[in-house]
């Protein structure tokens, strides 16, 4: 086992599941599997913010979803693409970077409440639930 802060290196905690050590120092538990032939890697979080039980009960999971023929990670990647295409869904993601913006200090706090008006008021009621791609001008 090299050196600590020289390079990565991990420290094995049995089923798969392992904690990298970066040289910076920081820690990130994976759990390592094979799908198709391949060994792959799934972040579990770092430590300490998720603690040694949390890291093993997810990979736990993840051992389970591998025996059900389920890659984890292609999974985990599905379910974060889940995207609201409804009006409002795109809107809330717009008044969100607007809202970003203000906390950023780029714009008032009163550009944000407006746009948020007049949305509520004018827009969402007649378009809020309409698919963005069904929408003509």
């Amino acid at each position: 086992m090299p050196v600590q802060g020289e390079r990565v290196y991990r420290l094995n905690d049995g089923r798969g599941l392992c904690v990298l050590i970066q040289p910076n120092g920081a820690k990130w538990w994976r759990f390592r599997y094979r799908w198709q032939g391949r060994e792959q890697m799934l972040s579990m979080g770092t430590c300490p913010d998720t603690p040694l039980i949390e890291a093993r009960k997810q990979r736990d999971t993840a051992r389970q979803q591998v025996a059900q023929g389920i890659n984890p990670a292609a999974d985990r990647q599905q379910k974060r693409n889940v995207i609201d295409r409804s009006f409002e869904g795109v809107a809330k993601h717009w008044l969100a970077g607007i809202r970003q913006l203000v906390l950023a200090g780029k714009r008032s706090m009163d550009t944000y409440d407006k746009a948020k008006s007049q949305l509520e008021t004018y827009v969402l009621p007649f378009l809020g639930r309409e698919d963005v791609s069904s929408i003509r001008t």
